[in-house]
């Protein structure tokens, strides 16, 4: 296991406030900010998610995969976001989970520090249970079908909202990759 290093975790902790100082005026976090306060289209289908009226419940956000934070700016960047939207919008957004199968521990304890759940598991999908904003960065097939597969009830998939690239952009992603795989024989060796 990997040892935990005092100075690594000061530093990890500062690269993390840098972040959220520069996302808090990122134009993904002004688009965020403003789907979530005033977009009539986003609020009433977060209503839908959530229940409506006073029994509303707050959404857990579940990061998947978020990537290495110790020597990436891209997934310290994605945290901070989360983590804004959590302090700007503490009636919507709960919980932030991070699950991360190859979390250092570094990183879990600055998470942690930060307000974070952090989950090892190599399972990596859950069942939903209660309103849960999934945060998803890369397209990955197998995780959406775990998913879906997992959840595929009308009141489990009532339950999640994906926060994510564009569907169309996942397809495409997801197609180039499949595509790499044929080329090397991989889907073959799945199916056998």
């Amino acid at each position: 296991m990997e040892e935990f290093v005092m100075g690594d975790h000061a530093r990890l902790l500062s690269f993390l406030r840098l972040a959220t100082e520069l996302a808090v005026t990122s134009p993904l976090f002004a688009k965020l900010s403003a789907c979530l306060s005033s977009d009539a289209a986003c609020l009433d289908g977060l209503a839908r998610v959530r229940g409506r009226g006073r029994g509303c419940e707050r959404l857990r956000v579940v990061a998947y995969r978020l990537g290495g934070m110790r020597y990436s700016w891209a997934p310290r960047f994605r945290l901070a976001v989360l983590l804004l939207l959590r302090d700007k919008f503490p009636e919507l957004v709960g919980a932030v989970e991070v699950v991360d199968p190859t979390v250092a521990p570094v990183e879990r304890r600055a998470m942690e520090e930060l307000g974070c759940v952090v989950t090892a598991s190599p399972a990596l999908c859950l069942v939903v249970e209660q309103p849960t904003l999934i945060f998803m960065p890369y397209a990955d097939r197998v995780f959406f079908e775990n998913l879906l597969t997992l959840n595929w009830t009308p009141d489990q998939l009532g339950k999640i909202v994906v926060l994510g690239h564009s569907f169309s952009a996942m397809v495409k992603m997801l197609e180039l990759s499949i595509s790499k795989q044929e080329k090397c024989g991989v889907t073959e060796q799945r199916e056998k």
